[in-house]
């Protein structure tokens, strides 16, 4: 859903095509990201994408996800998170919950993917984050409680604390913890988000070379 002000298009409603309507939405007109500015569509590599502006553009989710291995010990899980799109500012995170300083997905935070969970744990996997390009990033808890991170297509090898003990509560698209006082906002493009509550192994392999083809990232 957008709205628009003379030459500029900004989203209101970011839809849940699963069918289970739990939408990403921003009702503060001066929060909204933008699709159109100055009469032309945003886009990143050819393709229509959601500009955040790193001051104050965020998504709130109509019901938070709960990243974390056991889909039985929380509510509304989710153990497969891909994003396409490109993050482009440092020590930012791009999901998590921005009215908490716990709850986080960074990429890049310090240069690297940290997450911080429920329980204030935060987890540096010593992995360098892409910043500035365009990508596909896929983070699962497939097995062990462990992190794994995949950019475009392939496999990253982890270090650090990877081992899982908590949920990691996702309310937010584009905001993320609470630093004294303040939200915490990424500048990024994002063309899609897609959310899985099982740890998927080979479907993901296809979900991502569909996404690499459809977007030609090389």
């Amino acid at each position: 859903k957008v709205s628009r002000i003379a030459r500029n298009g900004f989203v209101e409603t970011w839809y849940d095509q699963s069918g289970n309507a739990n939408n990403a939405v921003q009702a503060t007109a001066t929060e909204q990201p933008s699709i159109v500015k100055n009469g032309g569509i945003v886009k990143l590599n050819g393709k229509p994408s959601v500009d955040f502006d790193g001051v104050d553009n965020y998504f709130t989710f109509t019901n938070n996800f709960n990243f974390n291995l056991e889909p039985t010990s929380v509510s509304r899980p989710v153990n497969t998170i891909m994003f396409v799109g490109e993050n482009t500012a440092g020590s930012r995170s791009f999901l998590g919950d921005k009215g908490s300083t716990k709850n986080w997905i960074a990429a890049p935070y310090n240069g690297r993917y940290q997450f911080r969970d429920n329980g204030s744990t935060i987890y540096d996997t010593t992995v360098s984050a892409t910043l500035g390009s365009q990508l596909v990033l896929s983070i699962q808890c497939p097995s062990e409680d462990d992190f794994s991170i995949r950019e475009n297509g392939s496999a990253k090898t982890l270090g650090g604390t990877n081992n899982i003990t908590a949920a990691i509560g996702i309310r937010d698209i584009g905001a993320g913890y609470t630093l004294s006082g303040n939200a915490n906002y990424q500048t990024m493009k994002a063309q899609e988000f897609y959310f899985h509550n099982e740890r998927l192994t080979n479907d993901i392999v296809d979900i991502e070379n569909d996404a690499i083809n459809y977007y030609n990232i090389s």
